[in-house]
């Protein structure tokens, strides 16, 4: 048996049960052997152990109270099934078995939440008027058995069976023999009322269990258009955090509905997702997939007219509600992306850890452990154009509830992997395909068609004298870059910077020509890092370049007026802020060092994997790897003196979040190297070069000097 101490008293309410019960105590029932074990029994099979948690009701104040009422006592059981892994829930239990295996002794075990012991779908369940199941029998108990178990290994069990009774004997078989109903009803409970794709449970009947489900307001899918969608751009890249981390653990369920995959990662990491104009951080919860029968349907949602062969659900809580709970009573509590799946003639292999594991969930609820992989691996090739839209969950419930994001481009399926999702059955034991709901009038509710793709350039009508016609914030108070005037500047007295990590030599690095700059990326298990020069700590995240046709023009800055040939950017978020998305909603989110490149005669040889890599990259939208080198090559050899003032990105949103350092002191590079800068193209095939941005007005904005 155990016993719980708790500030806030664990207590169950709801599934019709009249009022509240207030936990009691959780105690084990097992077998000597594997087939025999729990006390009661589901459709003539007998488990290995049962768990009984014990609740009194509360209104009755006292368990002594509660036991003069025939209502006064709920039990929940929960049936233990074998398996060849043990259970790491039952662990705190399990590990203390042995100092209590004499009668009439006790221990204290570390802590767990109760929710541990309770199977994965609470929602199907049986309920019957009983008794206690050891003397003195007192029938005053309603009982909840439910239909789903939890598992245990044959090694956790053998614990239980070490324990001895008060005449010493091995405490096994100490469950009771099946009792007669006696007329009883036993009621099959659920959560809530059937529902399913085929009739008569199909999606034009959900309204009559689920009122909801018949609103004519903002329900989901809806067919997206592009013609009639509203042209629109976010302000923030939609941003995708540890999605790129590989989880702890993955588990493939079949609900009855769907195939769904939950998600375990370490302690203190979480997958979100933010930006793309979402209104705060969403947290993952789960992923799920819907498909057809045949390859022409499956999606829920169309674009332009075309359904797709599934869709793939990525749901989202908002993080700020704290809870899946309490964020569904808000209209904008979930955010879920929406991604299609195209039939192809290959597998898709980043779909390989799913599909391999359908086979072992063909039936309802079972589910399965999958091999982990990051999230990022089910994300299409292009996350910047999408549509977005105010909707519904798209099974019952159909709260009104989320906001949609259906991302033009699809991943693909194959024929032979689609197959084994139709291989799955749903409650009924039917086939499980066409789980799809159809779809729903709009009712005045307006599509977005997002995009970052926008086009902009450094000239003509596109160039930066137009650049707020498209993005409003280019045209801000402190927008960047500008003239740095010695005479003007305020002589400020900053900590000299700290580099960390700047000396080691990253994992990887990769240039690419992204149509407006030659960028490179780098990654490390340790990534570069700044702190002090008047910043707090700063992550590394890129650096880049801008250039002129000839020598005389192509840095962003100037310095008294001095124009000089390129210039560096190595930019940085702040750390404290978690991501890049999250640093992007703060004026200091961002930290950029700014480093002159000035003509010399002799080439740099620091530079050198960078001037090779650029030959990778002629062509825009291309990129390659370079030899990795340490960051701290690519700074002047005077760090201590600066410019520094508050300002903007200077490429299109123009975001004004940056901290801009400007060291005095250029780096060189030879003629030749900087004609390799000269030798890229732009979006449009042409030479890209004079990618700067003119200097922008200070607008009464104080500029600090070192």
């Amino acid at each position: 048996m155990v016993m719980v101490e708790q500030h806030a008293e664990p207590a169950v309410v709801g599934g019709d049960l009249e009022g509240k019960y207030k936990f009691l105590q959780l105690h084990f029932h097992w077998g000597k052997v594997t087939t025999e074990g729990s006390e009661h029994t589901i459709d003539g099979k007998r488990f290995p152990g049962e768990v009984h948690l014990v609740h009194f009701k509360e209104k009755y104040g006292t368990v002594a109270e509660a036991s003069n009422f025939e209502d006064g006592i709920a039990v929940l059981g929960v049936m233990l099934e074998s398996s060849v892994e043990d259970n790491p829930d039952l662990n705190p239990i399990i590990e203390n078995l042995v100092k209590i295996r004499k009668a009439e002794t006790e221990t204290e075990i570390h802590p767990f939440a109760l929710q541990s012991l309770l199977p994965r779908n609470t929602e199907a369940f049986f309920r019957y008027h009983g008794s206690l199941t050891t003397p003195t029998c007192n029938e005053i108990v309603v009982w909840t058995v439910f239909r789903d178990t939890i598992r245990i290994s044959a090694k956790q069990l053998a614990q239980f069976r070490t324990l001895t009774d008060d005449h010493g004997n091995l405490l096994v078989e100490n469950f009771r023999p099946l009792q007669p109903l006696n007329g009883r009803e036993v009621e099959i409970g659920r959560a809530r009322a059937y529902w399913s794709y085929i009739p008569p449970f199909d999606p034009y009947n959900w309204p009559k269990n689920y009122p909801t489900c018949g609103s004519k307001k903002r329900q989901s899918p809806v067919p997206l258009e592009t013609k009639s969608a509203v042209g629109e751009f976010p302000r923030l890249t939609l941003g995708f955090k540890n999605y790129d981390v590989v989880p702890k653990a993955q588990t493939l369920i079949n609900t009855g509905e769907v195939a769904q995959v939950l998600t375990i990662f370490s302690e203190g990491v979480v997958a979100s997702i933010q930006g793309g104009d979402l209104e705060g951080k969403y947290r993952l919860l789960q992923y799920h997939i819907h498909w057809g029968g045949l390859s022409s349907v499956g999606s829920e949602h169309t674009i332009d007219g075309k359904r797709f062969s599934a869709e793939l659900h990525l749901v989202h809580y908002k993080a700020s509600y704290g809870t899946v709970a309490e964020a569904i009573k808000f209209p904008n509590g979930i955010a879920v992306l929406g991604i299609m799946l195209e039939i192809s003639k290959e597998d898709n292999p980043k779909l390989a850890p799913i599909i391999e594991k359908l086979s072992e969930v063909h039936e309802a609820k079972e589910e399965v452990e999958i091999h982990p992989f990051p999230l990022k691996n089910l994300l299409p090739a292009n996350t910047d154009s999408f549509f977005r839209y105010e909707g519904s969950l798209t099974t019952p419930t159909c709260d009104e509830v989320v906001i949609w994001t259906v991302f033009k481009t699809p991943i693909t399926i194959s024929e032979k992997q689609l197959n084994e999702l139709r291989m799955l059955r749903n409650e009924a034991g039917q086939i499980l395909q066409n789980n799809f709901r159809p779809l729903q009038p709009l009712s005045g509710r307006e599509v977005e068609i997002q995009s970052l793709k926008r086009h902009w350039s450094y000239v003509g009508e596109t160039g930066p004298e137009h650049w707020a016609e498209i993005y409003p914030t280019c045209k801000g108070n402190r927008q960047s870059p500008v003239n740095l005037v010695t005479s003007i500047a305020v002589k400020q007295q900053f900590a000299s910077f700290s580099f960390e990590n700047y000396e080691a030599t990253p994992t990887t690095m990769k240039i690419a020509n992204n149509g407006h700059t030659a960028q490179v990326m780098a990654e490390s298990t340790k990534p570069g890092m700044i702190i002090g020069g008047g910043l707090e700590k700063y992550t590394f995240l890129q650096f880049h370049f801008h250039w002129g046709a000839d020598n005389s023009k192509g840095s962003e800055h100037t310095i008294d007026g001095k124009r000089y040939p390129a210039e560096l950017h190595m930019v940085h978020y702040r750390t404290s802020y978690g991501s890049v998305a999250e640093a992007a909603n703060h004026p200091d989110g961002i930290a950029v060092l700014g480093i002159m490149l000035e003509k010399t005669h002799e080439d740099n040889p620091k530079f050198k994997n960078i001037i090779e890599g650029l030959a990778k990259v002629v062509e825009p939208e291309t990129e390659g790897e370079i030899e990795p080198f340490p960051l701290h090559n690519l700074l002047p050899a005077n760090t201590r003196n600066f410019f520094r003032y508050e300002g903007s990105l200077t490429t299109p949103t123009c975001n004004e979040i940056v901290l801009w350092t400007v060291f005095k002191e250029p780096v060189k590079l030879s003629e030749k190297q900087l004609e390799e800068f000269r030798k890229l193209k732009d979006e449009s095939g042409l030479p890209l070069v004079n990618n700067f941005r003119p200097v922008q007005d200070l607008a009464g904005r104080t500029l600090y000097m070192t």
